[in-house]
């Protein structure tokens, strides 16, 4: 997930620089606010997380006196619900991007249509 939050901001700014390098005309800041928006969003995703891990210390006297049987579930139920947990995380940092995307799409699109618009000197 970090990868694609650092390409969306890698992205967001070359695309601002762009804009903001050539000034035409003031409604280049629409697209430049919304790859901003964009970097924002993957900023927030790449911030770092602590997931939830087994504690085997936890029951520690317990598993060694219970069968092995039982030791082995109680370990896989520890890390199934700390991997959920960390699924759960992903998921939402996933639809976080997907946005950051959709508004780097959509400075892209503001910023050829703004470009079209100038050149053909209708703003």
């Amino acid at each position: 997930m970090y990868t694609r939050a650092a390409i969306l901001v890698a992205g967001a700014g070359v695309l601002s620089a762009v804009q903001s390098a050539t000034f035409a005309t003031r409604w280049q800041f629409v697209s430049v606010a919304l790859s901003l928006a964009a970097a924002a969003f993957g900023l927030f995703t790449m911030r770092p997380i602590q997931g939830r891990d087994a504690d085997a210390r936890k029951n520690l006297e317990e598993m060694l006196r219970a069968d092995p049987y039982s030791t082995e579930m109680y370990i896989y139920q520890q890390n199934r619900d700390g991997l959920s947990t960390d699924m759960g995380i992903l998921d939402r940092y996933r639809k976080v991007v997907l946005r950051g995307y959709m508004l780097l799409t959509a400075a892209w699109g503001s910023a050829f249509l703004i470009g079209l618009l100038h050149s053909l000197q209708l703003i």
